[in-house]
């Protein structure tokens, strides 16, 4: 019978080798250090030229976490621009000061800056809203690159009936698993969804119906 032997750093002596699983770039925060280190080790051409097996899934997983950090950038930016047209009337009063409503025009000049329908602008607006006055641990976790973009739309989702104060107990439920990195997409929903019928469970209940 075979049987698996542990991973170990790769000695390969590539550009890539600090991508190897164990080695220090395989787990590094996604930030200016690990981007570069990333274009350098894939090559100019993206050719991955002397890169094993081990260090081309090390650097598949580097780009989704410094895709993950694009995406929070891009959603802080919206929650600035949110900041900066509330409806009239609306004070900065929420948590991360965030107004309660945002102009009805919004959606409009953000979809004209980024090219979306007014549908589309209005839910990336909607999220940067939930993230920065709702959903901070989420937001962290998006912004580490421990989750992407489409398990930070379930959990928004999941949560958008929560008060903050609701919503952070849920977090707390969810990110208190370590394992919570290693979680697919259905693993997410199935998990915030029962830290929200734990959290309230009549509005859960709303939720489902």
């Amino acid at each position: 019978m075979c049987t698996a032997r542990a991973p170990v750093p790769s000695a390969s002596g590539s550009p890539a080798a600090s991508f190897a699983q164990g080695a220090p770039f395989d787990t590094w925060p996604p930030d200016p250090a690990l981007r570069e280190r990333a274009d350098e080790a894939s090559g100019p051409d993206r050719a991955f030229a002397g890169v094993n097996d081990d260090e081309l899934m090390g650097l598949i997983g580097a780009r989704q976490r410094l895709e993950s950090r694009a995406a929070w950038e891009l959603l802080m930016a919206v929650a600035e621009f949110t900041r900066r047209r509330p409806e009239p009337g609306c004070k900065l009063d929420l948590p991360g000061r965030m107004p309660a409503a945002w102009s009805q025009h919004a959606d409009a000049e953000l979809g004209a800056q980024l090219r979306l329908s007014r549908i589309a602008a209005d839910q990336l607006i909607g999220l940067a809203h939930a993230l920065t006055a709702q959903l901070p641990a989420t937001s962290a976790a998006l912004r580490d690159g421990l989750i992407d973009l489409a398990k930070v739309r379930i959990i928004a989702w999941q949560c958008d009936l929560l008060t903050p104060e609701e919503a952070a107990a849920a977090e707390a439920l969810l990110f208190g698993d370590p394992g919570v990195g290693e979680m697919t997409s259905g693993m997410i929903r199935d998990r915030i969804a029962r830290a929200v019928i734990q959290v309230n469970p009549k509005k859960a209940m709303k939720r489902r119906e």
